[in-house]
């Protein structure tokens, strides 16, 4: 559904469940936008926002972290294990 509303209009909603009004809600549109200073109308268009970029390359990870991640590992292999022996006897 698309509505159209201009500047000061309400839209009023009401929130069903089946056959029963469950909420409503009331939308004014405004000005969300304010109006540009005039130094700021005449910046160059490279001052755009900046897209994000996706990261590339390895990732470094420092050693006490890689023991840390090792360590946790092993308790889960060792805990996995432990349901497994529990399931066979």
């Amino acid at each position: 559904m698309r509505i159209s509303l201009e500047k000061g209009e309400v839209l009023d909603v009401a929130i069903t469940e089946g056959d029963r009004v469950v909420g409503s809600l009331s939308l004014t549109l405004r000005d969300l936008v304010p109006s540009a200073p005039k130094a700021a109308a005449k910046a160059p268009a490279a001052a755009a926002p900046a897209t994000r970029k996706r990261r590339t390359g390895k990732r470094n990870v420092s050693p006490e972290a890689r023991a840390r991640m090792a360590e946790a590992q092993r308790r889960r292999w060792e805990a996995y294990r432990a349901s497994k022996a529990e399931k066979t006897e």
